[in-house]
């Protein structure tokens, strides 16, 4: 049998299906946040009440971070090395169009472009000190690793309303070295002398285009001397 259609009665709309996808760029924000409100307790600082953190694009998502921001608004983007409209990986693509999206609304945004994070706590190191097969290119990576507590009492004091408004810096330490070495570091000191779970972060991609940056604009802005990574490790993580 047939059933016909009344024209004049509404048909039933389907609701809006909405993809949900994983961010496409993701640095270890909580993490960070956490470690900065720890040291603000230590040192007597409150967090100003109009700071906003940025740290993750969505794939097809992209406005969803930014609600409710607007030229009141101070926003602390946590990007890594290498962010820029042409970057060769799309992650960092990303991370620059949310900066954009972020300036447009007319708020004050100041990038704090992180390099590899190093430390007790790191991820890179725990994955590193079981030397992880990494081809000749990705051993030849020129990196500047920084203690993860440099970036962790820069961002504390971002939070806080202190240092630039806007621009972009690189957080990044003094020595310069190739991945090889960083993963010798680690692998001497032993797979139980770091405490978090193993991940390469941020991404290999990443790490191979990272380059040599310049960490003397970032210390004169924020007051933060970044340690020399052997001296710092050996704080931390004794051999």
């Amino acid at each position: 049998m047939t059933r016909s259609l009344d024209p004049s009665r509404p048909r039933p709309q389907r609701a809006a299906v909405r993809p949900t996808r994983a961010p496409v760029f993701l640095p270890p924000a909580p993490r960070l946040v956490g470690a900065a409100h720890e040291w603000m307790e230590r040192h007597g600082l409150s967090r100003a009440p109009d700071v906003r953190i940025l740290a993750a694009a969505h794939a097809g998502d992209e406005q969803a971070p930014l609600a409710g921001l607007g030229p009141d608004t101070r926003i602390v983007a946590l990007d890594w090395i290498g962010t820029h409209p042409d970057a060769s990986d799309a992650t960092l693509r990303a991370a620059w169009d949310l900066e954009e999206l972020a300036r447009s609304t007319g708020a004050a945004v100041v990038a704090l472009r992180m390099a590899p994070l190093v430390g007790a706590d790191a991820p890179l190191m725990a994955w590193l000190a079981r030397r992880p097969g990494l081809d000749a290119r990705a051993r030849r990576a020129l990196i500047q690793p920084v203690l993860e507590r440099d970036v962790a009492a820069t961002l504390a004091r971002a939070l806080a309303g202190e240092g630039p408004r806007s621009g972009a810096f690189e957080l990044c330490g003094p020595d310069v070295m190739n991945l090889g070495e960083l993963m010798d570091i680690a692998a001497e000191r032993g797979v139980t002398a770091f405490a978090a779970d193993p991940v390469c972060e941020p991404s290999l991609p990443i790490l191979r285009t990272q380059g040599m940056s310049e960490w003397r604009p970032w210390a004169e802005a924020f007051g933060v001397t970044p340690s020399p990574i052997t001296a710092g490790l050996a704080d931390e993580v004794p051999r």
